[in-house]
């Protein structure tokens, strides 16, 4: 989580202006600030949700000739071969369901703001 304060410009309406970028929830200190003259904006930078796979499978493989004698036919013992397989198998279907997730910060106190998520903030005081 990064900050910057920012000092007011000589005779404006704006005393402070503290930006950071919250990477996951949690607390942010913060320059005290005056509660009842300060707002706090926040633009969210994360998302929610999951990619799932489900999907069918149609069609058939038919094993088709060899042997069960391959038993030991690495070290010269048995005789045999594989059983080969035709046919085609076909996988189908599947979603995926990720949404936006509206993710912010808010004042606790004068100098604790409380990011729900990932996202940029800052806090502006008047004078």
């Amino acid at each position: 989580m990064g900050i910057a304060v920012f000092p007011a410009a000589a005779g404006g309406g704006i005393k402070s202006v503290q930006r950071g970028q919250a990477v996951s929830a949690g607390s942010i200190t913060i320059t005290a600030v005056d509660t009842t003259k300060t707002f706090v904006r926040s633009f969210s930078e994360g998302a929610s949700g999951t990619v799932a796979s489900n999907s069918s499978s149609t069609g058939t493989l038919t094993p088709s000739g060899g042997d069960t004698a391959r038993f030991g036919q690495q070290n010269g013992i048995g005789t045999g071969s594989f059983a080969s397989y035709s046919g085609t198998r076909t996988l189908s279907g599947g979603t995926m369901d990720a949404t936006t997730k509206q993710m912010g910060v808010y004042l606790s106190n004068s100098t604790t703001l409380v990011a729900t998520g990932a996202c940029r903030w800052e806090v502006v005081e008047f004078a």
